[in-house]
């Protein structure tokens, strides 16, 4: 249930603002939805909390690929694979964006 679910995402952001698992959650069920504006600003919010997590950054640059963002979503990829080279999901999505 999206509404539920949605709903379990909020409240656990409100319980824990420093933890990035509710706006996680959120944005995935955005971009799922199709709402990409609100996917990405909720990624940006849990990419604020945890700037270094491969994973999180990732998930903001599958969002801006799919906003048509490519510029921006090469720029979030080239951070993840400076700080870890040859992160596989990373090089993966590079490669599916058109990147070297």
């Amino acid at each position: 249930n999206a509404v539920a679910a949605v709903e379990r995402y909020r409240r656990a952001t409100e319980m824990d603002p420093l933890a990035p698992d509710g706006l996680i959650g959120q944005a995935r069920l955005a971009r799922a939805a199709g709402d990409l504006p609100r996917a990405e600003s909720l990624q940006q919010q849990a990419v604020a909390l945890v700037p270094g997590n491969a994973v999180v950054r990732i998930e903001l640059a599958r969002i801006l690929f799919l906003e048509g963002k490519t510029a921006d979503a090469a720029e979030q990829l080239g951070f993840i694979l400076q700080r870890y080279p040859g992160h596989p999901a990373a090089v993966e999505l590079q490669t599916s964006i058109g990147g070297n």
